[in-house]
């Protein structure tokens, strides 16, 4: 992982989120094995934050200032 980011969102915010992590990977590949070796720990980690499963969404970041 190169660096990331949590998000807290207002309660009742409108987008329906309360907490976002943003991950910074050298490649989807390099996420998908790191996430591989650790899911029975991070899905019992999990349940400390929230009673739903995470959402992966993947992007390529094209411009930060």
């Amino acid at each position: 992982m190169k660096s990331w980011v949590v998000t807290e969102f207002e309660e009742n915010d409108p987008s329906g989120l309360y907490v976002q992590a943003t991950m910074y990977w050298e490649s989807e590949e390099a996420f998908d094995k790191s996430y591989a070796l650790g899911i029975p720990e991070i899905n019992e980690d999990l349940k400390n934050y929230t009673d739903g499963m995470p959402v992966k969404y993947v992007g390529k970041v094209v411009l930060r200032g």
